[in-house]
């Protein structure tokens, strides 16, 4: 069992990025939480969209699935 999230849009494709954690043999697939979800947009999708050239003219819109959701106060 493997989750996997990718984004992509007519012009690129960003990902795939796997939700695993590192176990004592390895890497291992974790369930995707609000707080890993925030975790994969800020330390891995953002910075793929810096590389890629897209970060300020690309439009984020999820899918309203229950776990990517987390309250933050900022």
């Amino acid at each position: 069992k493997v989750t996997v999230w990718c984004g992509f849009t007519a012009a690129f494709i960003v990902g795939p990025f796997f939700f695993e954690e590192l176990g004592p043999s390895g890497p291992v697939n974790c369930p995707v939480n609000g707080t890993r979800y925030e975790s994969l947009l800020r330390n891995q999708l953002i910075p793929a969209l810096e590389r890629c050239g897209f970060v300020d003219s690309t439009i984020f819109i999820q899918d309203g699935d229950s776990s990517a959701y987390i309250q933050t106060s900022e």
